[in-house]
C-alpha cells in the first residue's frame, strides 16, 4: 500500500470516529424518551417499601401486578437526594403534583397520580430534600435497590408513565419538566 492510500485510509478512519462521536455525544437528546425492556409490560411485581413521612411499609407500586384500579395514568419518578439533576427536577414534579390533584379534587377521571422513589438513599437525607423543596405526594425509599432492579434503572433521575392498565408506556432518563409532563401524561390518559 502507498504512503498516499494510507494516509488517505487514516484521514476517512479519523472523520468517520469524529463522526461517531458527534452524533453520539451532542447529536442525541440527553433528556428524552429512552426505549426499555419494560415498555408494554405490566410494572415489575410490587414490593413492600418504606413510604417516606410514614412509620410503616406498603406495597409500591401501590397496586400488584394485574389488579384493577389504577389510575388512569401513573407517573413514577426515580430519584435521589444525592442527584443535582434531581434538585432541578423536583420544582417541576411539586408543580404537577399540585396541577393534578387540583383536578382529582374537582372529580377529573383521568387525573395523573406522582409516586416518588428515592434510592439508595438514608431515610434523614431523603426526607429532608422533599421537605425543602414542599414535596408532599406519595414517596417511597428503597434502600437496597429491590425496585431499582426490578424497573431497570440506570440512573436518577429517570421517569415512567403507566398506563390504567398497569403497563408501562414510556420512559424519561433526565430531568423533566411540567410542559413535558403534562404533553405525555396526557397521551398516555387517552389510551384505551
Amino acid at each position: 500500500m502507498t504512503r498516499e492510500r494510507r494516509l488517505a485510509l487514516v484521514a476517512i478512519t479519523v472523520a468517520a470516529v469524529i463522526a461517531f462521536l458527534r452524533w453520539g455525544l451532542v447529536g442525541r437528546n440527553p433528556q428524552a424518551p429512552l426505549p426499555s425492556a419494560l415498555e408494554g409490560k405490566t410494572v415489575p411485581e410490587a414490593v413492600e417499601l418504606p413510604l417516606i413521612g410514614s412509620e410503616s411499609e406498603v406495597l409500591f407500586p401501590f397496586l400488584a401486578e394485574g389488579e384493577e384500579g389504577w389510575p388512569a395514568v401513573t407517573v413514577v419518578n426515580f430519584w435521589g437526594s444525592w442527584c443535582t439533576a434531581c434538585e432541578r427536577e423536583m420544582p417541576h414534579l411539586v408543580a404537577i403534583d399540585k396541577e393534578w390533584k387540583a383536578c382529582r379534587e374537582e372529580g377529573g377521571e383521568s387525573c395523573p397520580v406522582l409516586l416518588g422513589v428515592a434510592f439508595y438513599d438514608a431515610l434523614e437525607n431523603a426526607t429532608a430534600f422533599l421537605e425543602n423543596h414542599d414535596a408532599t405526594y406519595p414517596n417511597y425509599l428503597d434502600l437496597e435497590g429491590k425496585v431499582v432492579v426490578g424497573w431497570g434503572i440506570y440512573g436518577a433521575p429517570e421517569t415512567f408513565f403507566v398506563d390504567r392498565h398497569g403497563k408501562i408506556v414510556e420512559r424519561w432518563v433526565g430531568p423533566i419538566d411540567v410542559e413535558t409532563l403534562r404533553r405525555i401524561a396526557g397521551e398516555v390518559a387517552i389510551l384505551p
